[in-house]
Parts: structure tokens; sequence; C-alpha cells
């Protein structure tokens, strides 16, 4: 059995490979020729799309309106202020109570009923208002929504057992009970408060948080 290599003249030196032949074959050189004069397709470059026109271009000098990224005067003139970014805010979670009326046209507040007291009592009894409460928490965005005999508290204690079951329902371990300034949900707020601390058994920490004076967009933000 014999070997030989087989070498071509342009890497000669850095590459060999080894042939098994047949005894009685003589070894001899094999040359591999290139084909340096083939005909090879030009490379296809794909234009760029976002390259304006001639015609684009003169248009957009006018007012520069819209923004163009490829407009050296859009890019230098627009804002690099500081982003405004959302605050977390309170890590403790927030659940907000208020409460709103049903009627024939949608849910409504208190101020939004153009009625006085004795109006607004006499629409319950006939039943075109219904009063309801309001539970929603700020970070899950639950809402929770009952319909109550009274606001405030009533003597068989049945909104206050309602805010219970919602705040037992979010298992909060920490929470803030935030109530608008009347009267009525605020001691319904510490009602709440006051049994939480002691039926809630997974419940560590409670607290109320009374909103800004006058500002009614700020009343439990429900």
């Amino acid at each position: 059995m014999k070997h030989f290599y087989v070498m071509t003249e342009e890497d000669a030196s850095r590459r060999s490979m080894l042939f098994d032949v047949e005894d009685g074959d003589e070894g001899e050189e094999i040359k591999i020729e290139t084909e340096d004069d083939a005909e090879v397709e030009p490379v296809k470059v794909a234009t760029d799309p976002g390259k304006p026109t001639d015609r684009q271009i003169e248009e957009h000098r006018l007012t520069h309106l819209p923004y163009r990224s490829w407009c050296r005067w859009c890019v230098l003139g627009r804002g690099r202020g500081l982003q405004h970014r959302v605050r977390p805010g309170s890590l403790i979670p927030i659940v907000g109570i208020d409460y709103y009326f049903l009627t024939g046209s949608g849910i409504k507040l208190r101020s939004e009923l153009a009625m006085n007291d004795q109006q607004v009592e006499t629409a319950r009894q006939s039943g075109d208002l219904v009063k309801c409460l309001v539970v929603r928490c700020y970070v899950s965005k639950a809402v929770f929504g009952h319909v109550i005999p009274r606001k405030g508290l009533d003597e068989d204690g049945i909104v206050v057992d309602k805010t219970l079951h919602d705040l037992e329902w979010l298992g909060h371990t920490r929470l803030l009970v935030k109530a608008g300034d009347a009267p009525a949900i605020q001691a319904l707020a510490r009602r709440a408060i006051e049994l939480a601390k002691v039926e809630l058994k997974d419940l560590e920490q409670v607290s109320k948080e009374d909103p800004v004076a006058y500002v009614s967009m700020a009343d439990g933000g429900t």
C-alpha cells in the first residue's frame, strides 16, 4: 500500500490531503485549476425605504411637519427634556371607599343629582334611585359594588360587613383606607378599620388616610 500527498499550487505549504491508492499505482501530482474568469452576477443592493425623494424633501421644508428622522433640522429641534415617569407613590396598598347612585341614566354621584335631600329620599323609596357603596383597590384595580340600605353606619352593620369582606378578599397584609371627607363615609371608614384589626387575622397593619381638604377628586380616588 502506497501513500502520496495532494497539494495545490496556491496553498501547498498549508494544507495536505492523504489518499490511499492501490498497489502498482504511481503517485502523481494533481493540479486543481481555478476558474478566475467565471462570470458572477452582480450583488443586488436594496434601496433604503426611509430615504426620501427630492420632492418629499422640498415639501417637508415648507412646514417641517410631521417630524422626520431624516431631516437634520427636525432632529436638532426635537425636545430633549427629562422623561415624566410615573412614580410608584405609597408602598402600602390604598383602598378607597365612596358612595354612588344607580339611576335610569347610569351611575351618578350625589353632587351630580339635581335633587335636594327630600327628593333623593323620595326617589329611593320609589325605586328610581339606588344607594350603593364602591370599594376600589388602587394596586390590583379590583372594584366592588354593593347596594346598601343607607349611608354611614346602619343598625345591622350590613355596610361594615360588606366592606370587611372586600378587604379580606383582597388579601393585603398592610393597607390604607381612604374615604371622602363627608361625616357618613368617614364614620364607616373608622368603624371598618376598628373591626378589621380584630377580625382580619392576616392583616398586620391598617390605618386611615384623609383626603385633601376641599378637593373632591381626591376623595378615595374612586
